[in-house]
């Protein structure tokens, strides 16, 4: 694995570099890329963030969109740095066979590493903590330099990001730690916070009130399933992201310990989101070729809604060995 020191020298051995997160951007994916962007422009480097699908609307109050590119021509670059991910399956699609290709690429990410689809590089940077903002943080204290507060005020958003405003169990001292440094430097906490958890759109209780009529008990009540079919969004009038933004939501009823959310995506596939408060998710979702953390993973499902109703109860079984 890449040390924090060796990533420096990387990073200041290159002149312009591209940033890219994952595909369907969430917190950590965005504060990780243009809190990256902001440790560059600090080290003297050019950098731009590259992004080409449209992140949730309020995400927007937060991150500097209109500042991202799309194109990405890899002639004009000479380094790759990918955040919040290892496996090239999660990047954007117009963005894989180039990263691929690409021969000099610095993977920043906190997620346990599997070998499916694994980026080929030798500079791995790879650390089992609550988010990959807090790795970025890292590199900002080892190259002795202090993040500006805009970009103090983007990583502090993705460590909210997955940590869920520090309700997670994927906390230790040093999240709470990096948050205090992030703030000492000007982090905007009061408007990630209005951003994420204040500000309740109409959408939100649509997409609330869809999830609520769709969940499903399972397990003698300590599971629940919900699920989204691109009908159901278009009919509820909401969108992915705006059922992504409650991925954590099932998880809080009172003695659930297991939760399943499942959107249609637009390619036709289902995306499931796994939430526990007990058992380890990682192996199941290796199995299903996906991935994620202990206790929040994901994977795709290729298959019809009515597969997938009953495989889910399977899932739930061989999760909770039950």
């Amino acid at each position: 694995m890449t040390t924090n020191k060796k990533a420096i020298e990387v990073i200041k051995s290159a002149n312009k570099i591209a940033i890219f997160g994952h595909r369907e951007p969430d917190p950590d994916a965005c504060g990780s890329t243009f809190g990256l962007q902001d440790l560059c422009q600090k080290l003297g480097k050019k950098a731009d963030v590259f992004i080409c699908d449209t992140p949730a609307d309020f995400l927007f109050d937060v991150f500097p969109f209109k500042k991202a590119k799309f194109e990405f021509h890899p002639d004009q670059y000479d380094l790759v740095i990918v955040s919040d991910l290892h496996s090239i399956d999660r990047l954007s699609s117009i963005y894989q066979q180039k990263i691929a290709e690409f021969k000099n690429v610095l993977i920043v990410d906190h997620h346990i590493v599997g070998e499916e689809g694994k980026i080929e590089t030798k500079n791995y940077m790879i650390k089992q903590v609550a988010a990959a903002s807090m790795i970025v943080v890292d590199l900002f204290q080892e190259a002795g330099v202090t993040p500006s507060k805009n970009g103090a005020t983007y990583l502090y958003a993705g460590m909210m990001g997955d940590t869920d405003r520090f309700l997670h169990n994927n906390l230790t001292p040093d999240v709470f730690d990096k948050a205090a440094y992030l703030m000492k430097a000007g982090a905007a906490v009061q408007e990630v916070y209005d951003a994420f958890y204040r500000k309740i759109t109409r959408k939100t209780i649509a997409t609330q009130k869809a999830l609520y009529s769709k969940m499903r008990f399972i397990n003698r009540g300590k599971a629940v399933y919900a699920v989204f079919t691109t009908q159901n969004l278009k009919h509820a009038k909401i969108d992915v992201e705006d059922v992504k933004a409650l991925s954590n939501s099932l998880i809080r009823i009172d003695g659930v310990c297991l939760s399943f959310l499942i959107y249609q995506l637009p390619d036709g596939i289902f995306r499931v989101s796994m939430r526990s408060s007990v058992d380890d998710l990682v192996p199941f979702a290796n199995k299903m070729n996906g991935g994620g953390h202990n206790f929040a993973a994901a994977f795709n499902y290729e298959g019809d809604f009515l597969s997938l109703r009953k495989n889910v109860m399977l899932w739930a079984k061989e999760i909770m060995h039950v």
